[in-house]
């Protein structure tokens, strides 16, 4: 029992996860309160998709920069630099009522938080035996899930306050972050040198993933605010309703992704994308509050565990200096898709209606069970013809 402990938390992954709760503190307060900031402000969905999904177009392009110019070298500094700059930029949201000074903004927080996300999730994985990587990955995310949920609900009532002090909050988290680095992760955060492979073939449906889940949580996180608003709910209702999204991912990752560790990671994958079609079609029809709460934390339960799941399918079958790009990869296509997901879904709620905000998420999670399904059943025929 002790050994597996370690396991879990050694070679400072404690550390990480603690790094993840603060992002995570400062995640729940950046990105809902600014889609509620700009709606108050009178911006149309359109310039709230836009603006929103800056912050997750350059979360990606900060991904491909971290690896492609970062290879050799110890990493520490930029990812402290990089929290530094999104704490900066998160203070100075509030105080403008410039749409392109937003998207600038939020475009810099996105870059800041990418380089954090590759550089310490790939130290993670390379620490981590291959045996517990889904179970490490759905530890990190269950650490930022406490972080968000926590801010997600303090956040609203303190924006009421004032709205800066609830961005000041999120700059807090993000420099507390940047100083555990600073102190804690001295020696594990150079990045190798790796050779040219593959890689892309290896973890095909890992980015598939990514992308998928990026799309619909950001859409959730970005959207839902102005989805609950225009049906005349409160703003406390809306922290209440992304609170308990976030307490089912809480919940569902880590007995998910334990459970994948042991059945399979492929299979679990499948099966909570199954699942979660049934709490989309809920949190768009089903208008009451109550309902909007049980199928919220349905949603969180099944969405939560997609990204650890496809996180720990990006490196099982990489080798240790194929990690990096391969990371770097996944969060590419996890900013890809979380950039495509507010903007693409605020058009849909532009128009189709406001009950759309999740009709391309599903279309996204039935194309990506068919996938799933068509590569395990060709993976089954070429172990039979190996057999034969």
């Amino acid at each position: 029992m002790r050994e597996q402990f370690d396991k879990l938390i050694g070679n400072n992954k404690w550390a990480m996860y603690c790094i993840a709760l603060m992002v995570g503190l400062a995640m729940g307060v950046i990105n809902p309160l600014a889609t509620t900031h700009m709606t108050r402000n009178n911006v149309s969905e359109v310039w709230v998709g836009a603006i929103s999904s800056s912050y997750f177009l350059f979360m990606a392009l900060g991904s491909i920069f971290i690896y492609k110019k970062q290879r050799g070298k110890d990493i520490r500094k930029i990812l402290i630099l990089g929290l530094i700059l999104a704490a900066i930029c998160s203070i100075g949201f509030p105080l403008s009522e410039n749409r392109a000074l937003w998207f600038l903004l939020m475009g810099l927080m996105g870059a800041g938080v990418s380089l954090n996300l590759v550089g310490i999730q790939t130290a993670m994985q390379n620490a981590t035996d291959s045996g517990n990587k889904a179970l490490v990955s759905g530890i990190y995310s269950f650490c930022f899930a406490v972080g968000f949920v926590i801010s997600s609900l303090v956040g609203p009532m303190l924006y009421e306050c004032a709205a800066w002090i609830a961005f000041l909050m999120g700059s807090v988290s993000l420099c507390s972050a940047a100083v555990f680095i600073n102190f804690k992760l001295k020696n594990l955060l150079t990045i190798p040198t790796y050779s040219e492979g593959k890689i892309f073939s290896k973890i095909t449906l890992a980015l598939f993933g990514a992308f998928a889940y990026g799309f619909s949580e950001t859409t959730l996180v970005a959207l839902y605010p102005l989805f609950m608003l225009r049906l005349n709910f409160g703003l406390s209702q809306v922290g209440y309703a992304l609170g308990i999204f976030v307490i089912g991912s809480i919940i569902g990752t880590i007995p998910v992704t334990y459970l994948a560790d042991k059945f399979g990671r492929k299979k679990c994958l499948g099966l909570t994308i199954f699942f979660s079609l049934f709490a989309i079609i809920g949190v768009m029809y089903f208008n009451s509050f109550g309902s909007k709460l049980i199928f919220s934390f349905i949603a969180g339960f099944t969405i939560g565990p997609i990204y650890p799941l496809s996180l720990s399918l990006s490196v099982q079958d990489l080798i240790q200096e194929e990690l990096m790009p391969g990371v770097a990869l996944f969060t590419f296509a996890y900013g890809i898709g979380s950039a495509a997901g507010p903007f693409l879904s605020s058009g849909a709620m532009r128009y189709l209606g406001n009950n759309y905000i999740f009709s391309i998420s599903f279309i996204i999670f039935m194309i990506l069970i068919l996938y799933i399904a068509i590569t395990s059943k060709y993976s089954k025929s070429n172990l039979f013809k190996r057999d034969a």
